[in-house]
């Protein structure tokens, strides 16, 4: 419960900063959210929402490579796991961050992927989940 808690509360304080658009530091918003994820057990559950929220940090502050590389790190550390709604999210994003034909075909691939998870609006569902990438 812990980590579905401290998940969605720094993904709202995210949305919320980039929806208001915000000043300041991004970083401290969240700060405690990723000490008490860090927290937990050792384990994908917990790795990956927090090597999430150090992407989404990063390309906020400009950093697009770092973002980048994380986000390959947390699909291929997700690969075998059965939470692909997960999976297809971060697939999504690093398309966009990507860009060009590959990050094209990681879009298309993960919008089918969703769909799949039931998903009827991926893209819909994607601009809740990373506003400042679907503006």
């Amino acid at each position: 419960m812990c980590l579905l808690a401290q998940t969605l509360h720094s993904r709202l304080l995210i949305n919320h900063h980039v929806e208001t658009d915000g000043s300041g530091n991004i970083e401290a918003l969240v700060r405690d959210d990723i000490k008490q994820l860090a927290r937990l057990p050792p384990g994908l559950l917990n790795e990956i929402p927090v090597a999430r929220l150090r992407a989404r940090l990063a390309y906020l502050k400009g950093e697009r490579e770092t973002a980048i590389r994380v986000l390959r790190w947390c699909v291929q550390r997700m690969a075998d796991s059965d939470i692909r709604q997960e999976i297809e999210h971060d697939r999504y994003t690093l398309g966009l961050l990507v860009g060009g034909e590959e990050g094209r075909g990681l879009v298309a691939s993960a919008r089918e992927g969703l769909i799949g998870c039931g998903i009827s609006d991926p893209d819909a569902n994607m601009r809740a989940y990373i506003p400042e990438l679907l503006r």
